[in-house]
């Protein structure tokens, strides 16, 4: 079958035909405890080293799918009415040697210890989308862009012990309704710049707290993900 890419115009001008779609943007970081320096985000693409990682950790389809570093290519474009912030947890085991991503529990004792671990995390880290890398549209912290899906906070399972306590963490309520929504949608253009910052404007997240440290009771190392999310129209060229 045969297949139309680019289209003639009577004065002699062409332009190659593309197609807008939900194709959403998102990039991963990982937040060292007490690290204070700023995390950059959407400047990597698969295969490369994930900000913050331990061990170099290398970059799969489940932490970006930018297609370039920090930019689209040409002719691509976007138009961002949404961003949204997930979390997950990544924990060092007893060795001290690797590093497993957290699934069905996190690395506090209890789960009241897991509310004050994440009350600190997300009172205390903030949030930037620079275009250009110079000029802020949208800013905040963490919890000003819920993601609106997925797992969600709950009670410790009964009858487990202190120790194996679990629960599950969500930004902001579970619901499509929750999710956050631009005032103003941020249009990024082919080859133009951009990036998410995450800061510390109150220093780095202290590992002393025993109750709401990043994995104060789990080792030597301890990390928290944070997944970046764009949502809205992106084109991308047919073929």
């Amino acid at each position: 079958m045969a297949t139309v890419r680019t289209v003639t115009l009577p004065d002699g001008s062409t332009f190659t035909m593309s197609d807008w779609g939900d194709y959403p943007l998102f990039s991963r970081a990982e937040i060292d405890r007490d690290n204070a320096q700023d995390v950059i985000t959407f400047n990597y693409v698969q295969s490369q080293e994930i900000p913050g990682s331990a061990a170099n950790g290398r970059a799969t389809l489940m932490d970006t799918n930018m297609p370039t570093a920090s930019q689209l290519p040409l002719r691509h474009q976007m138009v961002i009415f949404s961003v949204q912030i997930r979390f997950d947890e990544v924990d060092t085991e007893d060795n001290g040697n690797s590093v497993v991503q957290a699934q069905a529990t996190t690395g506090t004792v209890d789960t009241t210890s897991g509310i004050a671990k994440w009350n600190i995390f997300t009172s205390n880290v903030y949030f930037v989308l620079l275009v250009e890398n110079v000029k802020p549209y949208t800013e905040g912290p963490l919890t000003q862009y819920p993601h609106g899906g997925g797992l969600f906070l709950s009670q410790s399972l009964p009858g487990l012990g202190a120790v194996q306590d679990a629960y599950t963490i969500q930004n902001g309520e579970a619901g499509a309704h929750a999710a956050r929504r631009l005032a103003m949608p941020v249009h990024i253009g082919a080859l133009e710049q951009f990036q998410g910052l995450i800061k510390f404007p109150r220093g780095g997240l202290n590992a002393a707290y025993t109750a709401g440290g990043i994995d104060a009771d789990k080792g030597t190392l301890g990390k928290l993900g944070v997944n970046i999310g764009l949502f809205g129209p992106r084109q991308r060229p047919i073929g």
